[in-house]
């Protein structure tokens, strides 16, 4: 098992290169409310700002996937179909690697849900990280 980070950071005013600074320090994954614009642009101007850094990112092949999730009040995955409490959900804009050694979907799942739960006993701060353990071959053993 590999151990990642999960950060929150729902700052709208970060640049694409804070966010890559961030992709860059270790095995994250950057989870932000979904309140950025012109989400997908920026799926794609953060992957092009990390191709300049191989000497950091060393993954030229690499690219910076992006899932929403919705999260329910229980701090449970679920889709909008499945919201238990319409007062009460949160919908996180997720990036992460999407390369052969990058963060299967699974633990991020995983750690998204632990994220939630903590990070709404704290009062929702505006940035906020929590640690979650994945496994490489994960993604390989289901293919």
């Amino acid at each position: 098992m590999t151990v990642g980070t999960i950060l929150i950071d729902w700052n709208p005013d970060r640049t694409d290169q804070e966010i890559c600074d961030d992709l860059l320090e270790c095995d994250v994954v950057i989870a932000e409310l979904g309140t950025r614009p012109t989400k997908t642009h920026r799926t794609k101007v953060i992957s092009e700002q990390l191709r300049k850094h191989p000497d950091r990112w060393g993954k030229e092949d690499g690219n910076v996937l992006l899932v929403t999730y919705v999260v329910n009040s229980e701090g449970r995955i679920c889709t909008y179909d499945t919201i238990d409490d319409i007062d009460n959900y949160d919908e996180f804009d997720v990036l992460f690697f999407s390369d052969a050694d990058g963060v299967g979907i699974a633990g991020v799942e995983t750690g998204i849900e632990k994220l939630t739960v903590e990070w709404r006993k704290r009062s929702k701060p505006r940035r906020y990280a929590t640690h979650f353990e994945y496994d490489l071959e994960e993604d390989d053993d289901q293919a």
